[in-house]
């Protein structure tokens, strides 16, 4: 999982709020790809977003104790990287 994942990698702690999953949920209903959709969400989306996140705090020699992911009044991913 990308909890694990994140975890393992970097030490701290993964939050994802409940909203992620209803965001998800939604976004399957709006193509009709259904439930096989959540992994290409997952892999194109959250997953690049997140790292492109890391990476750079990384780069700039920043400190990272939690990573939490939520969703914005839109509907979009959100990358809490404190």
């Amino acid at each position: 999982s990308i909890g694990k994942r994140v975890r393992e990698s970097y030490g701290v702690e993964f939050i994802v709020d409940a909203s992620v999953t209803q965001a998800i949920i939604e976004r399957c209903r709006e193509v009709e790809s259904g439930a096989r959709n959540i992994e290409n969400i997952l892999n194109r989306t959250v997953l690049p977003q997140l790292s492109a996140g890391i990476l750079g705090r990384l780069a700039d020699g920043v400190p990272i104790s939690h990573v939490r992911v939520g969703t914005d009044a839109e509907g979009g991913f959100t990358y809490d990287l404190g």
